[in-house]
């Protein structure tokens, strides 16, 4: 039986990546931005694997009972994780730039059925999405809450003040660096960390009504 900790074996992984660099070769022009070059990093599978054992320590993190929004889903590897342990409680929401250079890993994963919304720019003020109210939105190295976009409390807060009819709480879920050291000193005061890595990566769970 395959442990818990490799969902997938080292083949998998490899045909995922070359099935996905397929993909690329046959859409070259949906990475010719700068917003989406560097996800050709995805064709490696050392940096798949890396991405599907954060979200397995994310998944093992959630409350299965509850249901969730994944902001950003991207390649959609929290969903491939939740699918693959019998969990169907997790739908996401991709910015509209980046959905399609994603569309190819979500298919290899079997997981693009699970992306519910194509939104605008969070950044937009006229941003909105079409939800109704979920348990918790998972934001999963959500750029635009790190500490390039989003550089003061306020800033950190703002973003997060949209989602707040969409759901009752927040998941996130990124290398502590990536935040402004006053958003991760009001993280930490606001919540304990629910997990804790080596290499900085922490799971935060927030109230709707802390923020």
């Amino acid at each position: 039986m395959m442990a818990k900790t490799e969902l997938w074996t080292n083949s998998e992984l490899e045909l995922l990546s070359w099935e996905y660099c397929r993909w690329v070769m046959a859409n070259p022009d949906q990475f010719s931005t700068k917003d989406n070059f560097s996800l050709v990093q995805y064709l490696a599978p050392k940096v798949t694997r890396n991405h599907l054992k954060f979200n397995l320590k994310i998944s093992e993190q959630l409350d299965q009972s509850k249901s969730y929004l994944d902001m950003g889903m991207g390649a959609g590897f929290l969903e491939a994780v939740q699918r693959r342990l019998g969990h169907e409680n997790i739908v996401g929401v991709e910015w509209e730039k980046q959905e399609p250079v994603f569309r190819g890993l979500r298919k290899v994963f079997d997981v693009d059925n699970t992306l519910s919304e194509i939104c605008i720019s969070v950044f937009d003020d006229d941003f909105t999405l079409s939800q109704p109210t979920h348990d918790y939105v998972v934001f999963n190295r959500f750029f635009p809450i790190n500490k390039k976009n989003s550089p003061t409390v306020d800033d950190f807060n703002l973003i997060l003040e949209k989602f707040k009819p969409y759901a009752k709480g927040f998941i996130l879920a990124d290398t502590k660096y990536n935040y402004y050291d006053g958003v991760l000193d009001r993280l930490e005061n606001l919540n304990t960390n629910t997990y804790d890595d080596p290499n900085a990566f922490q799971i935060y769970t927030v109230d709707q009504m802390q923020i």
